[in-house]
């Protein structure tokens, strides 16, 4: 088939008219967006529209993430930061070629930089948003059970992987069967703020507006979360940026969170302690003023060990966060992109193996001050009369040995809600 412009190409498949055409690159002249970006945000077109046009006038392949085994090894070609700043994620890699899932197959800038960054050949991929509810359900629900095998028995699940109202909840919705279905105990954080997706990145304003009165209203409306979170870091969202998002979150009812200083320290974990964020997540660039304003703020420190291990990079200074008064509970963040982790146990060993916690600061952070950052803490996180009877067995003498004894599952039983699983 002879290469096709985009927009002839969807008048000729019958998806557009020509009117919608001429009004979008009317529009794509005023203010430099890409026309598929104008199209889907008029309403002319749909994702699946623009993903099927893709692939004809590219010749480029579609791959949805919720359905493939990304391995870890993956994540050393593409940094951190160049995955968040340009929405990529590495699928494969076959000899010396590279295959880059992309939000935005025709960001040639990105592509440049992966393969500076890798020194491999670069073909894109259409990442999508195609899963169904009924496949992210039962998607999560096996690796719920993968993470009660190893311990754990209450989680946070958020959102933050479709950035459009109707994907996020989707997800929302799919967490929510989760509560009623699974035995594990399951919160719900809202976090549509997570990136400014590709059709967005010339009009920031307008998606931080999407995610402030569509996206929140929605949410609150089907009583679908308990927390709004936010990704504050140099690439995604700037400080008033987010603080923006997370004051429209408590005017809908959604308690603070916060992503800071994983990469860079631009002021999250200050603004974290400024607003009065429940938890603030990752902080392995935490500055001294930002543990003081936590400290100050009652926030909890969520770390995530397994997330350093997984990148290479380098351990949240959790020693200085305990000195200071800083809670500090620790999670598995188990995602897609940079920390495939299920295993609680893992967490465990690297609490005392690299954050140089003791075995009983490292048991507490993974029990009450987990269940705290997730306002659990009233009824899961500790064996106390009128608590749910939440227990795990271990075959193990003592707690020194299950924080010394490391790639083992030393779970024997658990109990959930006083039921054995």
């Amino acid at each position: 088939m002879a290469y096709m412009r985009l927009g002839d190409l969807l008048i000729a498949s019958g998806v557009i008219t020509q009117e919608q055409l001429d009004k979008a690159l009317a529009v794509q002249k005023e203010t430099h967006q890409r026309l598929g970006d104008v199209l889907m945000q008029n309403g002319f077109i749909t994702e699946r529209n623009l993903i099927d046009a893709l692939q004809i006038q590219l010749g480029v392949e579609f791959v949805d993430l919720t359905a493939v085994s990304i391995p870890v090894e993956l994540a050393r070609y593409v940094p951190r930061n160049i995955a968040r700043k340009f929405c990529v994620v590495p699928v494969k890699l076959v000899q010396d070629t590279l295959y880059l899932a992309m939000s935005d197959p025709l960001d040639f800038v990105a592509q440049e930089q992966v393969k500076a960054a890798s020194r491999k050949k670069v073909i894109p991929m259409i990442a999508t948003r195609q899963a169904t509810e009924e496949e992210l359900t039962q998607k999560a629900a096996k690796a719920l059970d993968e993470m009660m095998r190893f311990g754990t028995t209450t989680c946070e699940a958020k959102s933050g992987y479709g950035l459009a109202l109707e994907h996020e909840l989707k997800q929302l919705r799919a967490i929510r069967r989760l509560q009623e279905e699974h035995p594990m105990d399951v919160t719900a954080t809202f976090m549509g703020a997570h990136l400014v997706p590709a059709e967005y990145k010339q009009d920031r304003a307008e998606y931080i507006r999407l995610v402030c009165e569509e996206m929140m209203p929605a949410v609150k409306e089907q009583g679908i979360a308990k927390f709004c979170d936010v990704f504050c870091e140099a690439d995604t969202f700037t400080v008033e940026e987010s603080r923006q998002i997370l004051e429209a979150g408590l005017r809908h009812g959604l308690r603070p969170k916060i992503h800071a200083d994983e990469i860079e320290a631009i002021g999250g974990s200050q603004l974290a302690g400024e607003i009065g964020a429940i938890s603030a997540e990752h902080l392995i660039v935490c500055p001294p003023e930002g543990i003081a304003s936590m400290a100050k703020g009652g926030v909890i420190a969520c770390l995530l060990p397994a997330t350093s291990f997984c990148l290479g990079s380098t351990y949240a200074p959790a020693r200085e966060m305990v000195s200071a008064g800083v809670p500090v509970a620790m999670a598995s963040d188990f995602n897609p992109g940079s920390c495939p982790c299920l295993n609680l146990q893992l967490v465990i060993n690297l609490g005392c193996l690299r954050y140089r916690l003791t075995p009983e600061e490292v048991l507490t952070a993974v029990t009450l001050n987990a269940a705290a950052a997730i306002d659990m803490a009233d009824h899961v996180g500790s064996v106390e009369a009128g608590k749910q009877g939440d227990l795990v067995i271990w075959d193990a003498p003592d707690l020194d040995y299950i924080c010394y004894r490391f790639g083992s599952n030393l779970v024997q039983t658990v109990i959930k809600k006083g039921r054995l699983v």
